[in-house]
């Protein structure tokens, strides 16, 4: 209104216009973690009523994408918009963290019966491909305990595991039964000739992949007892702890007798040999044993040189077939004797310095030198083998020298002439 000093007035109108131009505001819910279901999928909630909305003028109104019911299979972003009565309109998002919580199944295959092996063993094989396994989001992979390549010697039971991608493990438990179904095996010793009224021979032996259980004479006559000249028939039958059983026999056949004296036990140094003087009445086959370190070992009277302490074994033999033995005993003296000359000049005699016993230099160090102390000639252990040279030239006639060292022991020293 517009007044003068008259008192005139006039007026004039207009609208004040008030608008809602503030967004409401909204609070999202925590993310939600959730588990899959049997087809490994999600289906969404209704969200909106656990959102918090407010607004200046009213109240707001909440929707949510994507909407409820909507299947998801991973991690989804929901974004939540308050609305109020002007169209203002805010947003807040949280997430829905789908997981996989469920179990696989696993079935797994019935009891096993198998064998054990010779060692009355059973390796366990790979029983994962004879499992049924499922799971709701994929494949499961199936474990063994015990692993594949185990040895079980008694019934086992084996634990199958089937653990999925989100690490949920199921189990399943069969077990391996093993059973002893090899036959044991005798051996009868060969069939036995003999001189002597009373015989004796070795027992069969007997072997089982598990356990052998009892050997039994079902025939014939027992070692140690008389026995009648001609032919005698022993029959063996062994069985193991599960009742398998096997047999063997062999025959003893009495001869006359045959006698043999294989001579004194004797003792020599080492590198030295003896002569076996020894008798056998009624034989004409000889045969000693061991062979090593004689000239021949089917002479009766044959020459030894062995290298250690050994016993030999003469075993004098009839036409008949009838035989027996007699045991000399060869001592060694484990010393060394080393020849102190030598004539390197191609005549087969003294050509090499020589060491009687010298394979008992092993892990001894030999050295050969000259008056002025020049080593000639050295070598870990002994052979026989130095010829008189310097590295291939030959030394002039004259003393030459040596030390023996050998662990433990003090260092043997001296001297070795030498001639043309």
């Amino acid at each position: 209104t517009a007044t003068d000093g008259a008192g005139n007035t006039e007026t004039c109108t207009f609208s004040v216009i008030p608008a809602d131009n503030t967004k409401p505001t909204i609070a999202c819910p925590s993310d939600q973690n959730v588990s899959f279901d049997t087809s490994c999928e999600y289906t969404l909630l209704d969200y909106t009523t656990m959102a918090t909305a407010a607004d200046n003028c009213g109240t707001a109104t909440i929707t949510q994408s994507p909407a409820v019911g909507t299947v998801i299979t991973a991690s989804q972003v929901i974004t939540l918009t308050a609305t109020d009565g002007a169209g203002n309109t805010e947003t807040c998002t949280f997430n829905v963290l789908p997981a996989d919580n469920t179990k696989p199944t696993i079935t797994c295959p019935s009891d096993q019966n198998v064998s054990f092996d010779t060692n009355c063993e059973y390796t366990l094989l790979d029983y994962t491909t004879m499992a049924t396994a499922t799971d709701n989001c994929g494949t499961a992979t199936i474990t063994q305990s015990p692993a594949v390549g185990t040895v079980i010697t008694a019934n086992q039971v084996v634990t199958l595991t089937a653990t999925d991608g989100a690490g949920n493990t199921e189990t399943c438990t069969f077990s391996v039964i093993p059973a002893d179904n090899t036959k044991p095996t005798i051996t009868c010793p060969s069939d036995v000739e003999s001189c002597e009224e009373i015989i004796t021979f070795e027992e069969p032996t007997a072997t089982d992949n598990c356990q052998v259980l009892s050997v039994t004479q079902t025939a014939g006559i027992a070692s140690g007892e008389v026995f009648p000249v001609g032919v005698t028939t022993n029959e063996y039958i062994v069985t193991d702890a599960s009742g398998n059983t096997s047999t063997c026999a062999f025959t003893v056949t009495r001869h006359p007798v045959v006698k043999v004296d294989a001579g004194a036990d004797v003792t020599i140094n080492a590198g030295f040999f003896h002569r076996l003087v020894s008798s056998a009445a009624e034989a004409t086959l000889f045969e000693w044993s061991p062979s090593e370190g004689l000239d021949d070992p089917f002479d009766l009277t044959t020459v030894a040189q062995p290298t250690r302490t050994t016993t030999y074994t003469l075993l004098a033999t009839s036409d008949t077939g009838c035989s027996a033995s007699d045991e000399i005993t060869i001592t060694v003296n484990e010393q060394i004797e080393v020849n102190n000359f030598m004539s390197p000049n191609s005549d087969g005699k003294n050509d090499f310095w020589e060491i009687k016993g010298n394979w008992l230099l092993d892990g001894c160090y030999v050295t050969i030198y000259n008056s002025r102390g020049v080593v000639l000639f050295e070598s870990s252990g002994y052979n026989n083998d130095w010829d008189g040279t310097d590295h291939g030239k030959s030394l002039p006639q004259g003393v030459y020298y040596y030390t023996i060292s050998c662990p433990d022991k003090n260092t043997q020293k001296g001297k070795i002439t030498l001639m043309k």
